[in-house]
């Protein structure tokens, strides 16, 4: 099927928005805005607890909010609240060498991820988010089988 082209619909929620509408969406509804802190501070409660958890549950929720397209930025902000805290909390256990290992290759890909999904369009971004949603949980499942099995 050479040269088939893979056409995608469009989604709902799937387009860009500004920061300002953003905003003005979040002053027209107090309630969903107060609803997604409540879910948003569940979520890192459940990853607190669980260690993973925050990154599954949070799209989902969010999506219908501030659309597909903007979820991923969203989700870049409240992780780094997250992961924040709990740099505060254990400021003295952190190994700086493993940390400085750790950014030499880290953050060159965490620009480049950036970019790259500058470069995509809605439509692959809410495909993409999907897929990863869809196949995290049973691929978490079939992980922790295969290190159970070999540990």
């Amino acid at each position: 099927m050479a040269g088939f082209p893979l056409t995608i619909p469009d989604p709902p929620l799937c387009r860009r928005i500004s920061m300002q509408e953003l905003l003005q969406s979040v002053a027209a509804s107090p309630l969903q805005f107060a609803l997604a802190c409540l879910v948003a501070f569940l979520a890192s409660v459940l990853g607190g607890l669980s260690g993973f958890g925050t990154g599954l549950v949070l799209p989902a929720f969010l999506a219908p909010l501030v659309g597909v397209a903007n979820v991923v930025p969203v989700m870049a902000v409240a992780m780094l609240f997250n992961n924040g805290s709990r740099v505060v909390a254990f400021r003295k256990s952190i190994d700086r060498e493993h940390v400085r290992r750790m950014l030499m290759l880290g953050l060159p890909a965490c620009i480049a991820g950036a970019y790259s999904y500058t470069l995509l369009s809605a439509r692959w971004i809410a495909v993409l988010l999907g897929t990863f949603l869809l196949l995290s949980v049973p691929l978490r499942r079939l992980l922790g089988k295969a290190r159970h099995h070999f540990s």
